[in-house]
Order: structure tokens, then sequence, then C-alpha cells
């Protein structure tokens, strides 16, 4: 009659178990770890409802005997049931799909990772380790595969690989700066030195107002002193060869500047320009001292 009811207290609790251990179908050698460990368990439990029996059956009147067997045995599965708890925790924290959000360097090691944005409903590519992680990168340029020198329909969908060089566009940029609150960080190399420039707050306004730029508080290492470097492009309007939105009635900066950006009376900065070459239409930086040109390009947003 004991043995009888153990093994059902056995399997109730590992049926039990198994109802909240399972793991993805996609992760089947998880799945067959997990599985051989709770055999393992089962095993266990069926020793330990053998020892309990032969102890019952050569003392059958020894009550308090039986109430310390019961008692170890159930301490004994408490901790089987703590140790497959934690195995499937463990499993579920390894499964799950990462948030780009800030602070995620500490749980993620490796430096980019394409993402899901349900708001975008689209892939995104995520810096996890800048200052934290969790930026969204919405320009890249590091190889000059892609032609940046693109048309205002371009710039507004995006445009090149999201594991390359590319520009998410402009239309993304509006939605993403005006559901939540972002911070902008541009990172940039010149002659083999890195650089950065963040910005406390940024938002980019609808296609009706030509995609305008606003920007906060500047802080970084590149330099934007005296209103130069990127704060020159506050309040801005994006403008491309096919587009002139900038404040000058007699130069078309696009064009000039063979790019696309938020030209006001043209920039001081220039990331969107022709690749490779020093000079003014080139990934120019100028931080009020010095024109510098860009071998290497980031731009980034992140949730405040």
């Amino acid at each position: 009659m004991v043995r009888a009811a153990m093994r059902v207290a056995a399997l109730v609790l590992f049926a039990s178990l198994m109802s909240t251990q399972r793991v993805s179908a996609q992760d089947q050698c998880e799945e067959t770890d997990i599985s051989a460990r709770m055999s393992q368990a089962e095993d266990r439990v069926s020793r330990l409802e053998d020892r309990l029996y032969s102890v019952l059956s050569q003392s059958p009147g020894t009550s308090a005997n039986d109430t310390l067997i019961l008692a170890d045995l159930v301490e004994r599965l408490a901790d089987v049931t703590r140790s497959l708890q934690n195995m499937s925790l463990s499993n579920q924290e390894e499964n799950q799909t990462p948030v780009c959000e800030r602070g995620m360097a500490s749980k993620v090691s490796e430096p980019y990772l394409l993402l899901d944005n349900s708001l975008l409903n689209r892939k995104i590519r995520c810096d996890t380790q800048t200052d934290g992680g969790g930026w969204i990168v919405f320009q890249r340029r590091a190889t000059g595969d892609v032609d940046f020198y693109k048309n205002w329909a371009a710039y507004r969908a995006g445009f090149g690989d999201l594991d390359g060089d590319f520009w998410l566009g402009n239309q993304a940029l509006h939605t993403l700066t005006n559901a939540n609150n972002y911070e902008l960080r541009v990172d940039v190399r010149f002659d083999g030195q890195d650089f950065f420039a963040q910005f406390s707050t940024v938002r980019v306004e609808n296609e009706s107002q030509k995609f305008r730029l606003h920007l906060g508080t500047y802080s970084g290492t590149v330099g934007d002193s005296g209103g130069s470097g990127m704060i020159f492009n506050d309040n801005g309007r994006f403008s491309t060869f096919d587009q002139d939105n900038d404040d000058y009635s007699h130069i078309h900066c696009a064009v000039s500047r063979h790019g696309a950006w938020w030209y006001k009376q043209c920039t001081a900065v220039n990331l969107n320009g022709e690749w490779g070459v020093d000079r003014i239409g080139g990934m120019r930086w100028y931080n009020g001292a010095t024109h510098r040109y860009a071998e290497f390009s980031e731009m980034k947003i992140r949730v405040v």
C-alpha cells in the first residue's frame, strides 16, 4: 500500500515537473539534456521508494521511523524539484530573445545583433556593447560598398544591408523617435583613431516637415564647439539631390556636398558624403577648428 501510494505520488510529481520543464523544439540539444537529467532524477526517486519500502517492511510497526524516512524522502524530492526548476529557468534565459535596451552588455557577448523591432515590423541592427549597449544603428559606413548618393525615396525607405553599410530610413527614424524619448550617438574614425559625439535627445519630424532634425545637448570627444560639428544641423530639414530643402537659395547643398543630410547653410558634418575622398563633398566633420574625413561612421539611437 505504501509503495503504491509513493509510486503514484512520484508519478504525479514528475508529470507536473515535465509540464513546466518544456523547452523549445528548436533547441533539440537542450531538450535532450533536460530529459536526460530528469530521467536520472526519476531513478533517484525510484531508489528512494525502494529504500522506504525496505525499511517499512523490516519495521512495520515503527511509526517514528516511518515518519523520519518519509520526511527524508520529501526533502530529497524537494531538492530534485528545485534542481529541475533551476535547469528550466537557466535554459529559458539562454533561449530568450534579447531586447535592444540599455544595460544589455552584461547579458550579451556579441557586439551586434539583428533583432526584430515590433514598432517598425522589421529587423534592426543593435549595438549591444557601446556604453552599456542598447543602440539601434541607423547609419553605418565601414566598407564603402554602398553608394550613399541616393534620392529622396531611397532615404525615406532605407537602403543597404544591415550586415554591411546601410541607412535605416528616415521614416523609421521618425517612427522611433516620436514613439519614445531617444538619445543620439555618432561614432567616427579619423586616421585610425576613434571619436564619438553624443546628444542628450534626438527627434526627427515627419515627411511633410521634411524629416526635420532636433538635437539636445552635446557631449563627446570629436568636438562640437561654437555651433560647429553636428549641432550645426539642429532644426535642419533633410535634403537629397532631388529635394532641395536647405536654407540656401543659391546653392543646392546635397549636390555640392555629394550627399544627403540635414543641410541648413550646407553643413559642418557630411557623413553621407562621398566615400574615401578628402574634400568638401567627402565624409567630413568640421569641429570648429579642423576639417577631418571619416574612414568609418556609425550613427545610433537609444531610448533614454
